[in-house]
């Protein structure tokens, strides 16, 4: 194979190749010189590759004679996981290079070895274990190769051919050569400030732009991109070119270590060393399992068996791709294609890999002692590196790239940083800091509990009604924002600042607790923020198996990949790490500190809630309610404690101790929250027949949750608030309207043959109201020969000029909605001059035809409510006025004045504190509401219910505007959503859930 003819892919890396090592007028100019100076401090010096390319010429063998010797063994490795490896003359040269040397003294997982003691094995035994793995699945693809009658028409199994197979081989042993020392925590760091560290004199930043730039597929970590550069590097092409006497050799061997393709539509190849069943991610989970003494289940025997690279003539790869068994880039599905497979047994094995793979990441990789470990060792290296020190030349990765574990763990050592050393020091003796505090999606709990409040656990309503969530879920966006990867961690002075907000914030909780009389832990914390594990960088693919001589996807028989996927998601946790007498301290400054996301400015979304089988024609309320959502991590409190191990009884005292002095008034769902209590249970059963909008309820969850948005200060007069309130339940609120409709049937003077209508206002409380007067008072209703209609629509088809129509709904108070909805029927509701009224929601929007409009005119217009006020009948009076005789409005009744109440409210008046909180709750939800950038002299006027009346009525399925507006009207104060208890209709868009 002495060209490129057959593999034109390797254009791509030839091209590289010139940009990193033969473009002296470009970024990467000094890239060339600061790599070999690294080759020459490993000894892999120019030298050594001169003797090595004389000792090679001096065999005088074609490059056919070195591929066969490829199947001959040189030598044999005995290995703790696949036995005797055998090794043929050219891998031996390549094993003994220095440079490949190196990771006999790197260990494979870092500092896994702090958890598992016998987790000291290396990358070179990981190198050799590829090799083997490879070596096994030539064997097992040429094998297959021989039995073609296997396959279906159009697949022709192909074998490996000795050049090939010579570079797969040579391919898994140097895979890892870029790797720096402690496994990948060091390229984590050098990746988190791509601008603050160099790789050979150029900003690694420019390094990774080059790679991508020509390879824009390449989804690799430093490591991987450093082991392609020293793969096409001249000094390397020099030992390799003379090795293989093939001038290509060494550009295939990088393709094949990138995961590229070697040419269009033949991915097979590259899919051992990068795939579903890849030969690294086999060893690797079979010898991490083996060092870590941790099992898992892939069967060794079957692994490899009847596995095949199959030829798929265009026809055939056409009909493949159409049902989405073959995914190929850049693919041409004019020519064939060339593919790994694996035998039917094949689902079973991905599953197998795929389950062993979330295994050892949740209890190996992703152990919480090492990803401490790992940060700590982040923050030495930083500090070692702001000293800016020429002659410790931290900012340079080729420095560390050259080191072993242990020298680069003595150079830390050796620093002239003072805090490195300190921290260096606690890592080699293992004195790590404690978990303080941890999170995850998992542990998230919304601080608006909207599912309680649309589902109330209402067991009869289960089969009817239920809701979900159909748009992205912002907290989704929360959890990815706090992932290892994210924007904020992948910087490292971001990740160092948020560190410095939660010490900030702890020295702060701290003196406030000395204030208080406790003795606290002296001086500032040293404390360490470890984010979540981001496990998309590693995903799961699909491989191709055969079935009775077919090839089908994976993924039609197994859901492995994605199951795994929820699996580490889910068990993804991150934490917050300190010295033990801090833990507490640490655990609440954590809470505050990622409640409202590291104290940056709080976005906003919409989420689309769906109400299945809600809709309510009569109302024109959808089944969809779109509410607006703020970003916020709200972290459940127990789970939280339960996986540090800290004290609860230790961590209650500060919190209440806080908050009894104030600490947590800004953010009071941070103070110690409000418990489920005997009164609390009362509260909910006396408003348990409460139905608001979108069958909103009230229960003793969102009884609690209501009460924390209160400083600590004001919950007990906001409990006692709220058990003051005059509920109107099913059995007085049909009273009451009895009563008003007796009232207006003995003020209606009836004209002989004229008839009285009874129709709901408009919306579901008005329509429920009336079925419900009608289920109470059926026979009285029929003696007073009053007929009832659905809608207005309906009694203006039978209604007869003079006949008399009588509205009903459940309250009135300032006459607002019922003047909108009148003259929204009539068109006319833009043309009010009260604002107000114009503005008006929650009413039907349809006006009436012209026909309609003019019988409506000709009839006798009253309103009947439960609960009213004296002023509302001349405030609809001065609404109406403008339109002359369109409307003849001739009067409203009520059963109970608003403003009465119980001797129980009257001995308990609010405090002025008090009052000016609910003022300016109310004054803030207003003007959300009227979406008003700042207070005017509106909204002050309906801070405590419309004319400040502190009216505390809440009817059955609707709260009168003169109720206090924080108990029915949504919006953020202070930037903190605010929720209602009840809520009042028309106003459930205005939700604000976080």
């Amino acid at each position: 194979m002495n060209d490129n003819t057959d593999f034109p892919k390797l254009n791509t890396f030839s091209a590289l190749e010139k940009f990193l090592f033969s473009n002296p007028e470009g970024n990467l100019a000094e890239f060339g010189k600061g790599l070999n100076d690294a080759f020459d401090r490993l000894g892999f010096t120019c030298i050594f590759v001169d003797e090595k390319e004389k000792q090679f010429n001096a065999r005088n063998l074609a490059c056919e004679e070195i591929e066969k010797q490829g199947s001959n063994v040189s030598k044999v490795v005995k290995d703790v996981v696949w036995g005797m490896i055998e090794l043929d003359s050219t891998t031996v040269e390549i094993l003994d290079l220095p440079i490949l040397q190196r990771l006999r003294y790197i260990r494979q997982n870092g500092f896994t070895y702090l958890v598992f003691p016998s987790a000291s094995h290396v990358r070179l035994e990981h190198s050799l274990g590829v090799l083997a793995v490879v070596s096994k699945y030539i064997s097992s693809i040429n094998a297959s190769a021989a039995q073609p009658q296997r396959y279906a028409e159009g697949l022709t199994p192909k074998t490996i051919n000795s050049a090939l197979a010579l570079d797969l081989k040579h391919a898994a042993i140097l895979h890892d050569i870029g790797h720096f020392p402690l496994s990948h925590v060091l390229e984590t760091i050098f990746e988190s400030d791509p601008k603050g560290f160099k790789i050979g004199g150029v900003l690694v930043q420019d390094f990774e732009t080059c790679m991508m730039r020509t390879l824009p597929d390449i989804k690799s970590r430093l490591s991987e991109k450093l082991s392609l550069a020293i793969l096409l590097s001249p000094r390397f092409k020099k030992f390799y070119t003379a090795l293989r006497n093939d001038p290509w050799a060494y550009l295939r061997v990088a393709c094949l270590v990138s995961g590229s393709s070697l040419e269009e539509n033949s991915p097979g190849y590259s899919q051992l060393i990068s795939g579903a069943v890849d030969c690294d991610k086999v060893d690797y989970l079979l010898r991490d399992s083996t060092m870590c003494n941790v099992p898992v289940a892939i069967d060794q025997a079957r692994l490899f068996l009847n596995s095949a690279l199959i030829e798929c003539q265009g026809k055939t790869a056409q009909k493949l791709y159409d049902r989405g068994v073959l995914s190929l880039e850049e693919a041409n599905l004019d020519k064939s294609a060339l593919i790994l497979v694996l035998n039917s047994s094949g689902v079973d094995t991905i599953e197998e890999v795929a389950f062993a793979r979330a295994t050892l990441y949740e209890r190996v990789y992703r152990h919480s002692v090492t990803r401490n470990a790992e940060r700590i060792l982040a923050v030495a290296i930083f500090n070692a590196t702001s000293l800016k020190d020429e002659n410790e030349n931290w900012d340079e990765v080729l420095s560390s790239f050259t080191c072993t574990d242990d020298t680069f763990i003595q150079r830390l050592l050796g620093s002239k940083s003072s805090r490195t050393q300190f921290l260096t020091d606690r890592l080699r003796r293992r004195d790590l800091p404690k978990r303080a505090f941890a999170f995850s999606p998992d542990f998230y709990q919304p601080i608006v509990p909207y599912v309680s409040i649309f589902s109330g656990g209402v067991a009869d309503a289960s089969s009817t009604y239920y809701h979900e969530v159909i748009s992205k879920d912002p907290f989704h966006e929360v959890v990815e924002g706090l992932k290892e990867r994210s924007a904020t961690f992948r910087s490292n002075q971001k990740h160092l600042a948020i560190e410095q907000l939660i010490s900030d914030e702890s020295s702060k909780i701290a003196l406030a607790l000395k204030k208080m009389g406790e003795a606290p832990p002296s001086g500032d914390p040293i404390l360490f923020f470890v984010p979540l594990p981001d496990h998309s960088l590693t995903p799961m693919s699909c491989a191709i198996v055969t079935r009775e001589g077919e090839l089908e996807s994976s993924g039609d028989y197994s859901r492995a990949p994605q199951l795994v996927s929820a699996k580490e998601i889910g068990r993804s946790v991150g934490f917050v790490t300190c010295d033990p007498e801090w833990a507490e301290i640490v655990f609440i400054a954590s809470q505050i500190v990622l409640y409202d996301y590291y104290g940056n400015s709080i976005d906003e979304t919409t989420l689309t809630l769906n109400f299945e089988g809600t809709a309510d024609p009569a109302n024109a309320e959808t089944s969809n309610l779109n509410v607006r959502a703020m970003k916020r991590f709200y972290v459940a409190e127990s789970l939280a404690v339960r996986r540090c191990r800290i004290d609860k009884k230790r961590l209650t005292s500060h919190r209440v101790r806080l908050s009894e002095s104030g600490y947590f008034d800004s953010k009071p769902r941070l103070a110690e929250t409000v418990s489920r209590t005997p009164e609390i249970v009362s509260m909910a059963e006396k408003y348990r027949e409460f139905s608001g909008q979108h069958n909103w309820k009230v229960t003793v969850e969102t009884i609690r949750q209501f009460l924390n948005q209160f400083p600590p200060k004001f919950r007990a007069e906001a409990r006692a608030l709220l058990t003051s309130l005059n509920f109107l339940n099913r059995e007085v609120a049909s009273r009451f309207l009895q009563e008003a409709i007796d009232q207006s049937l003995k003020k209606i003077k009836k004209e002989k043959g004229s008839s009285i209508y009874l129709v709901p206002l408009a919306g579901t409380s008005a329509h429920m109201m009336l079925e419900l007067l009608k289920q109470e008072f059926r026979d009285k209703l029929k003696a007073a020969a009053v007929h009832d209609c659905k809608s207005v629509h309906e009694m203006l088809g039978v209604a007869q000029p003079g006949d008399t129509v009588i509205f009903v709904d459940d309250n009135i108070s300032s006459g607002t909605q019922f003047s909108a909805q009148l003259l929204s029927w009539i068109g006319k509701q833009n043309d009010s001059t009260v604002l107000a009224v114009k503005n008006e929601v929650g009413i039907e929007k349809v006006a009436l035809d012209l026909n309609s409009q003019q019988r409506f005119s000709q009839l006798n217009v009253r309103l009947a409510t439960c609960v009213g006020k004296p002023s509302s009948e001349l405030e609809v009076k001065k609404n109406l006025a403008f339109v002359g005789h369109a409307i003849n409005f001739t009067g409203l009744c009520y059963s109970q004045d608003l403003a009465n109440q119980s001797p129980a409210v009257a001995a308990t008046p609010l405090s002025v504190p008090f009052q000016a909180f609910l003022q300016h709750v109310g004054e803030e939800c207003i003007r959300e509401s009227a979406r008003l950038p700042s207070v005017d002299d509106d909204c002050r006027s309906k801070a405590l219910g419309y004319g400040n009346s502190m009216g505390r009525t809440v009817t059955l399925w609707n709260v009168p505007t003169s109720t206090f507006s924080a108990l029915w009207c949504p919006g953020i104060v202070d930037n903190e959503p605010w929720f209602p208890l009840f809520i009042r209709r028309g106003y459930a868009d205005d939700l604000v859930i976080a």
